[in-house]
């Protein structure tokens, strides 16, 4: 066999090697961690759901409830708007005609009669309450200002009726009454019927992966996925996570292999079943295999062809020398270890012919040259690619932080609207160590809650405590009606139960009338806020200043009252407005938060907090900000100026 042809096959042989041993290295270890990493993400989406689960069927249950009894407490309120509207008309409907309203098309109607006006039913039964949920419905009532006894109900003519009686006025009684509407019956939704009304895509934002809860049945509850059967997965596998939880292979009526991961809940005695088609984890494999194919067989054929090219040129007296070039050239990427073997192989001093004999030394040198200065390269590109590669990562972990940060707090539609408060807030989230947050939310229809706060440091055990301290103190101010201090108290031992080194939580909750401007506070750690009276800044002072949440399990806070008037405004500012540092280390300082505070205080929420924010940042002159930029502002308007007269 001639020299080229032995190089030919040599080649080809040596990159058909090297390709197989690319693509059987692509289809075990990277598709293997490609199966693995994405049973992780399972496991992950498995905690999101699983923490949020509970969250959002309560919120279901509650917001139906919380429907019925508003449109309940309408009635009341349509009664009195009705009633002063047309009580002094003469043209009134008199009792008496009330048969042939219930047989008309009208909704709605208020009538007079001199005489009393007749017992009602039993309204608890009239809208279909059951035994168990009168106590709560009547106290949820009696909470909104809903007065029961002035309630009228009746069944006449197949019809439901619900009235409102307003007795001995000007020696006359009234009552205005409606039909009962659909949503005027009450109807108790279970913890089963709540998880139906979740939607999946607000909790797992996955586009290949789906959700689906099971119940003990075997019956699916509420899926991502619209073509997912629950009989697809064998029933020995939902038994099987009872006891841990199951990650498997699977087919489906299709034949697509699947992922899949299933979890059993034993508090709502449901599986949770995370599924991700396997085809879109092997595709990548596939085409990079077909692309290592392709590649090392266009290389192996642009190498051959230049070799056959050069042999052809070359004569039988340089042969030797020759062959050992085209080896150092196949070989320069190789390592050091290997071309310094190379280049020994080019010997000079075997070499008879003085020209021949200069032109080998010039290629060893060339040789070690080459050597020397690819294995640098190499070492300077691969450190290169190691630090872009780190700062790639981060970035993208400070950037998921931020958003997951800035998706916990309140966003426009979420802010309580009120006729006698102007409300303005913002937040925008550190790049790599979020740990500010808020929350403004309406406690009931007389007063606003408002929190504000900063965890010590970052990440997920920050974004864990932020989500357990907003809603944990909503629920409290709302459904359990507690103070500031007993809240706080309450919270504060719910976050000691686990250890949290290093760890602690600085917080303002606050109820404020938005009526009167009177407000009762707790604070941990955190700053009072700034209220402005008459362009004079002053901060809310509580009875007593206490430690951080996390700091000491046995602390009892306290609460503290305040009061803030016609057209004052009450300033929250974070770390990031307060103690922003310009180039000369600077701190910006309350003080000048106090002072624009004051030269501002005429203009609305919204412009006090777009010219504290200004200022601030040209305070800075864009020096390096690693902080949250947070803050609230709040102004009690006009309208509400006869509460303070």
């Amino acid at each position: 066999m001639k020299l080229k042809h032995k190089l030919i096959v040599s080649l080809a042989g040596g990159f058909t090697v090297l390709a197989s041993a690319l693509c059987l290295y692509n289809q075990t270890a990277i598709y293997d961690n490609a199966i693995k990493t994405q049973f992780e993400n399972h496991d992950e989406v498995l905690g999101i759901f699983s923490s949020s689960l509970e969250n959002y069927a309560t919120s279901n249950i509650e917001k139906e409830k919380l429907n019925f009894i508003n449109s309940i407490s309408n009635v009341q309120y349509e009664a009195l708007e009705k009633f002063h509207q047309t009580y002094d008309k003469q043209d009134l409907l008199d009792f008496a005609t009330f048969t042939y309203f219930a047989q008309s098309n009208a909704t709605n109607q208020l009538f007079e009669t001199s005489v009393e006006l007749p017992d009602s039913d039993n309204c608890m039964a009239i809208l279909n309450i059951p035994k168990s949920f009168e106590d709560s419905i009547k106290g949820s009532l009696k909470d909104n200002g809903v007065k029961l006894d002035n309630y009228w109900c009746k069944l006449s003519e197949g019809k439901k009726f619900i009235g409102y009686k307003l007795e001995n006025v000007n020696d006359k009684n009234y009552l205005y009454t409606e039909k009962l509407q659909a949503n005027q019956i009450f109807t108790p939704m279970s913890f089963k019927d709540a998880i139906t009304k979740i939607s999946l895509n607000d909790i797992v934002k996955e586009g290949n992966t789906k959700v689906t809860v099971v119940d003990d049945s075997f019956k699916v509850v509420v899926s991502s996925d619209s073509k997912f059967k629950a009989d697809e997965i064998p029933a020995s596998f939902y038994k099987q996570s009872k006891e841990k939880e199951l990650q498997t292979e699977l087919s489906n009526i299709d034949n697509r292999e699947k992922l899949c991961t299933i979890k059993y809940i034993k508090d709502y005695d449901v599986y949770v079943v995370v599924e991700t088609i396997k085809g879109t984890i092997i595709k990548p494999v596939v085409y990079f295999n077909f692309i290592i194919l392709i590649l090392s067989a266009l290389l192996a054929s642009l190498l051959i062809f230049a070799f056959l090219k050069s042999l052809e040129k070359i004569s039988s007296s340089i042969n030797a020398l020759t062959n050992n070039v085209d080896v150092m050239a196949a070989n320069v990427l190789s390592g050091k270890a290997k071309m310094d073997e190379i280049t020994e192989k080019i010997d000079p001093s075997k070499q008879n012919y003085v020209k021949l004999k200069k032109l080998t030394e010039s290629i060893n040198s060339l040789g070690r040259s080459i050597c020397e200065n690819v294995a640098s390269k190499e070492q300077e590109i691969e450190t290169k690619a190691k630090k872009e590669t780190l700062e790639a990562t981060e970035n993208a972990i400070y950037t998921l932080v931020s958003d997951v940060h800035k998706d916990l707090m309140p966003d426009g539609s979420d802010m309580p609207a009120s006729k006698f408060l102007d409300i303005a807030s913002f937040i925008m989230p550190s790049k790599k160590k979020p740990s500010d947050f808020y929350d403004v939310f309406r406690v009931d229809k007389d007063n606003i809650g408002i929190v504000f706060g900063a965890c010590s440091k970052s990440g997920i055990a920050a974004t864990n405590a932020i989500t357990l301290c907003t809603s944990f103190i909503r629920k409290s101010f709302t459904e359990d009606n507690k103070l500031p201090g007993e809240t706080i108290t309450d919270l504060n031992h719910i976050l000691m139960q686990k250890k949290r080194e290093n760890f602690t939580i600085s917080i303002f909750a606050m109820i404020l009338s938005e009526y009167t401007g009177n407000f009762i506070f707790t604070q941990a750690g955190l700053k009072s806020p700034i209220v402005i009276h008459e362009h004079k800044g002053q901060s809310v002072e509580p009875v007593e200043t206490q430690l951080e949440l996390c700091s000491d399990k046995l602390i009892d806070y306290v609460n503290s009252k305040g009061k803030f008037t016609y057209l004052d405004s009450m300033i929250f500012a974070g770390a990031g407005i307060k103690d922003v540092v310009n180039k000369d280390n600077e701190h910006f300082g309350l003080e000048r938060v106090i002072e624009i505070s004051e030269k501002n205080g005429e203009k609305s929420a919204y412009d006090q907090l777009i010219a504290l924010y200004k200022d601030s940042k040209e305070f800075s002159e864009d020096a390096d900000n690693d902080l949250d930029v947070c803050g609230i502002v709040i102004k009690k308007n006009a309208i509400n100026k006869e509460f303070d007269e």
